[in-house]
């Protein structure tokens, strides 16, 4: 896994269109390792503002996945907040899945939320951050979010499918198949390069100085 410090290091990803079309689901293994703050930004290819999508942490601990150009969940439209909290120090597996009438997320396998949304998600021309959202403007960010997210992550995928419609048993480590826009394992244990495992070619560069720390920690049973 990769450990990010929630002050200044991540993981980027060169920008794709890809990644922004209905059907899509983006999975993650996570475990938070420091204070929780409003909107600590785990991941996310989007401006802060009208284009892309986002995972962010909560106040209470709970995730919220927020995606420009969907009309659906809280507050404006485009906010979905999961009814299941993470940030507890302990490995969770996050599910977002987005189809053209609804978005779906699951923490553990468990159903945490369901929505009925229309329109689409609006693509951004940034890179896809893992760790933190660098690349959002400051205006956008409200003074109680942090950029950053102090956690362990690991097994990032992201497919164009709904990969899961019912509850399920997440798996420790995930597959490549012909869905699979990019597949992430955070195993490389060195280097500041991480590979993505499908045959896309989109590999991460770890950013900051110092840059995300390998750990050997990973999800288990």
């Amino acid at each position: 896994s990769l450990e990010f410090d929630g002050a200044q290091n991540y993981l980027t990803i060169a920008p794709s269109a890809d990644f922004f079309q209905a059907p899509l689901t983006i999975e993650f293994w996570f475990k938070w390792t420091g204070p929780v703050k409003e909107g600590s930004g785990v991941l996310g290819a989007f401006d802060g503002h009208q284009q892309g999508w986002a995972v962010q942490t909560k106040w209470n601990d709970k995730i919220r996945f927020v995606a420009f150009g969907l009309r659906g969940g809280g507050f404006w439209g485009g906010l979905f907040d999961s009814s299941i909290g993470v940030c507890d120090g302990q490995w969770h597996h996050v599910a977002i899945v987005y189809t053209s009438p609804k978005v779906s997320e699951f923490v553990d396998g468990r159903a945490a939320g369901t929505w009925p949304v229309t329109g689409q998600i609006v693509p951004s021309a940034l890179p896809l951050d893992v760790g933190g959202w660098p690349h959002v403007a400051p205006a956008y960010i409200q003074h109680d979010y942090d950029w950053f997210t102090p956690a362990r992550i690991c097994e990032l995928r992201i497919s164009h499918a709904a990969r899961y419609d019912a509850e399920f048993t997440p798996p420790l480590q995930l597959t490549v198949d012909g869905q699979t826009l990019g597949y992430w394992r955070f195993g490389e244990g060195t280097g500041s390069t991480v590979r993505d495992q499908s045959s896309n070619s989109h590999e991460g560069k770890l950013t900051g100085n110092p840059p995300p720390t390998w750990h050997k920690d990973r999800p288990a049973r």
